[in-house]
């Protein structure tokens, strides 16, 4: 039975508390495999599928992701628009020094997980003066589109977060995991799975996504506001 990217957090979180005792780094999923680096500082040196995101906006790890994971031609723009989107959301709002974007391709589906060790989405909104519950409450409203992005003196409401899970869930069959200070939210297209990480805390933030790939998706269908 498929492991689900909640199942794949849950096994970091076992790894974590055992003290990093691992075997095989290749066989480490994206979710896992980025976490530990990025997260806790691990060195995984033989993991050639790994990307560094620059702060100076080198975007060369694009290309060799996409190429990597071997995604088909008819849906490169799937892949491509997602990238934008999420690179764009860690250079615009995270303050962050270190990133990291690897990708997975498995039989039936690919995984892509982009972290960083920036404010997290919680104090990137707090910053904006935005009143935030607890930290899941924030990962919804950045969904939402509540946006601390900010040109002209206008407050721009933030689709790109929004659209892309909108496309992996409902246009890949897909999944999201987005785990950000304290808060980790699961999205499927019929379920949201929410719950408090006091003891594995994301320094930042952590996106990972699975998709079906095998059928051309389009995204222009699913361009629309998801409402969380």
């Amino acid at each position: 039975m498929e492991k689900t990217l909640l199942n794949e957090f849950e096994k970091y979180e076992e790894i974590r508390n055992d003290e990093f005792e691992i075997i095989d780094c290749e066989n480490l999923s994206p979710t896992i495999a980025t976490l530990l680096i990025c997260n806790d500082g691990l060195r995984l040196d033989n993991l050639k599928t790994i990307r560094k995101i620059e702060p100076e906006k080198v975007t060369t790890f694009e290309n060799e992701l996409l190429h990597g994971l071997e995604i088909p031609k008819n849906n490169k723009n799937v892949i491509n628009f997602i990238v934008h989107e999420l690179r764009n959301n860690i250079y615009e709002h995270s303050q962050f020094k270190r990133g990291l974007v690897m990708g997975k391709s498995y039989p039936d589906f690919k995984d892509i997980s982009f972290i960083d060790n920036g404010i997290n989405i919680a104090n990137s909104l707090k910053n904006a003066n935005y009143a935030i519950k607890n930290d899941c409450d924030a990962i919804l409203k950045a969904i939402n589109g509540l946006s601390t992005k900010n040109e002209l003196g206008f407050v721009e409401r933030g689709t790109g977060l929004n659209n892309t899970i909108n496309i992996v869930v409902n246009g890949c069959y897909g999944s999201v995991l987005i785990g950000s200070g304290k808060g980790l939210v699961f999205l499927t297209k019929d379920n949201i799975y929410m719950k408090t990480i006091d003891e594995t805390p994301v320094n930042g933030t952590l996106i990972s996504l699975r998709m079906h790939l095998s059928e051309k998706v389009d995204i222009y269908k699913y361009l629309n506001p998801l409402k969380l």
